[in-house]
């Protein structure tokens, strides 16, 4: 192929050719980097996505751990005033069958 550049300021004709493969070979690589470049703008645009989406599910996992400890703390307590309960009437039934003798 042949190329003919027209400069404005000097008006001179000059001529260069291309090899036909060559001139190939580069539409070819230049097509391989807008097709990569369009290919990592997509996955870094899911990149994204799923690193908001994994901070939302460590917020609610972490929400979830509050809660267990909460719920865990809660059926302590009631163990111990079960335990405190059953002891009270343990106590109060010593006494009566004390009084009763």
């Amino acid at each position: 192929m042949t190329f003919v550049v027209i400069p404005t300021r000097s008006g001179r004709q000059r001529l260069f050719s291309l090899d036909k493969r060559l001139l190939y070979f580069l539409l070819l690589v230049v097509l391989l980097l807008a097709g990569s470049g369009a290919i990592g703008t997509l996955k870094s645009g899911q990149n994204m996505e799923l690193s908001l989406k994994k901070q939302q599910l460590e917020a609610e996992q972490q929400q979830m751990q509050t809660i267990a400890r909460k719920v865990t703390r809660i059926e302590q307590e009631e163990r111990a005033i079960h335990d405190l309960l059953e002891t009270g009437d343990r106590e109060q039934s010593g006494q009566t069958n004390t009084a009763r003798n």
